[in-house]
């Protein structure tokens, strides 16, 4: 006997399994997300560097393109209307550009590994929950 309890006896040695069980699959659950969150940090983190580059390239190379095509255009137009339908162009291709990013990021779907297994061990519970009470004593 152990803190007052009798696990000879088949009912409590069966909450005691239940309970010890229980405790694991919490236990690997946890495990699981902090796993998964790690890798989804990663690729996030990846993401955004990679993010970060490619800003600071394009907005380089924007501004030499955007100087040598407005200087071009200066020979058919004003230097300001040159200026203002490049810079325009080049807002809108940005602006696209950048949606994608967001719309890619915001489609991963974070700790999903952890939710479907967790969400699989509740309906295991309670199917074994509804078996041992349609059973009943």
């Amino acid at each position: 006997m152990e803190s007052g309890r009798d696990y000879n006896e088949p009912a409590s040695a069966l909450v005691h399994e239940t309970l010890d069980t229980l405790g694991s699959l919490v236990v690997e659950h946890v495990r699981l997300a902090k796993l998964e969150i790690e890798a989804n940090l990663r690729i996030l983190a990846v993401q955004v560097a990679v993010l970060g580059l490619a800003t600071a390239l394009a907005l380089a190379g924007y501004g030499l393109a955007c100087a040598a095509l407005c200087l071009d255009l200066a020979s058919v137009m004003r230097l300001s209307n040159a200026m203002l339908l490049v810079g325009g162009i080049h807002v809108l291709g940005g602006t696209v550009l950048i949606a994608g990013v967001v719309s890619s990021m915001r489609r991963r779907r974070f700790l999903a590994s952890t939710v479907d297994q967790a969400q699989r061990s509740v309906e295991t519970i309670v199917d074994v929950l509804r078996e041992a009470r349609s059973s009943g004593p």
